[in-house]
């Protein structure tokens, strides 16, 4: 057998590196294809919350009653998926600019701080609720800026991947009964992301109402302040 040649040898080194990067690419093509795509949910209207003009409305905790601002007053409207099913005056409510309503237990009703009772047909400002009860745990976001948010639930603090197409606004999280995490985003396309355990996207804008054990409560996340509809959807995880 002849020796083998400067030149081939050179020429044996190059078939080398070209098979070693056709294995490279084989791998990679594996490991793409065995990605998990993004599941998209479909959710079921509970309760359809539409106005026919520009409106200040929050929607409360169990998404079946919105606090709605009617010029300089205000009233406390029930849903369901045909729409608004009946309403009440509410006396008044805190300068915030932003409100919270909760539906809790027992049929407590509380707007921001203030726990509010029903007579005679209005809601009735009383005592503040939270100066006497512990107030829910709420989870904190905070952006990274190295591909990660920073989620702090009292004095637990833990991060996860920012999904692909974050379109840099803060999300909206919120906790499960179980204490689990779960993270509502948008995305640069329009659509909603949810990171929870898994992650999972909504086709438009929404925010979190609730995170429970089986289901979540999403309302639209509508620029034009005209829908507020609320629908639930099932866990990503």
């Amino acid at each position: 057998m002849s020796p083998v040649t400067p030149q081939g040898k050179l020429g044996l080194k190059m078939l080398g590196v070209v098979f070693a990067s056709i294995a490279i690419i084989a791998v990679v093509l594996a490991v793409r294809d065995k990605e998990v795509p993004v599941r998209e949910l479909s959710g079921v209207t509970l309760a359809s919350i539409m106005f026919d003009s520009p409106t200040d409305a929050w929607v409360s905790t169990t998404g079946r009653k919105a606090l709605v601002a009617d010029g300089d007053s205000y009233r406390l409207a029930a849903y369901g998926p045909g729409g608004e099913t009946g309403s009440a005056a509410v006396d008044e409510v805190s300068v915030l600019d932003d409100h919270r309503v909760y539906e809790l237990d027992g049929g407590v009703l509380v707007i921001d701080q203030t726990e509010y009772s029903l007579v005679e047909g209005a809601y009735v400002s009383g005592d503040c609720y939270w100066c006497s009860h512990p107030f829910p745990d709420q989870p904190v976001v905070a952006d990274l800026h190295e591909g990660r948010w920073e989620v702090t639930v009292g004095a637990t603090v833990t991060t996860v991947a920012q999904p692909d197409g974050w379109d840099g606004r803060p999300p909206v999280a919120g906790l499960d009964p179980a204490g689990k995490v779960v993270i509502v985003g948008g995305l640069k396309n329009g659509d909603t992301v949810i990171v929870d355990g898994l992650v999972c996207s909504v086709k438009g804008a929404w925010t979190l109402v609730a995170a429970h054990a089986d289901e979540m409560l999403l309302h639209r996340a509508d620029a034009d302040r005209l829908d507020y509809s609320v629908s639930k959807f099932e866990r990503c995880g």
